[in-house]
């Protein structure tokens, strides 16, 4: 006798009168390796990268670049600059934003700031608001 379950779509099989009841279906280690590398856009018949319809390649704003690179270059322990351990921030050496991994470094908020010569830029900006007021 089968037992069954009334819901909001109707009748169901539940317990063992379910037809996938007790049925384990694994993916096989070849097969999880290549959905893993797919995910990765290693795959060799498909790259998520250049062959996604949303891939803009150099052309992409700063947020979205800072978050590929951080997916793709290891996190230190310890500021580049100062080696201190801090909380670290992606830092882009040339200040062309490109994408290429040797272009970004990991380092403090302090070092960050300086480097990007923000501290230069406030300071300007607040003598002359001094001088207007």
């Amino acid at each position: 006798m089968k037992t069954y379950l009334k819901g909001k779509r109707g009748h169901y099989n539940v317990g063992k009168n379910n037809s996938q009841y007790g049925i384990h279906r694994k993916h096989s280690e070849e097969s999880k390796m290549k959905m893993s590398l797919a995910q990765l856009g290693k795959h060799k018949t498909y790259n998520l990268n250049e062959d996604h319809y949303k891939w803009k390649g150099d052309s992409v704003g700063k947020r979205p670049l800072h978050e590929w690179v951080r997916r793709r270059l290891p996190k230190p322990e310890l500021c580049k600059h100062c080696n201190e351990k801090k909380d670290l921030e992606l830092s882009n050496i040339s200040n062309k934003y490109l994408r290429d991994l040797i272009d970004w470094e990991w380092i403090c908020r302090k070092c960050h700031v300086n480097n990007d010569g923000r501290i230069k830029n406030l300071l300007l900006s607040s003598r002359r608001k001094k001088n207007v007021v």
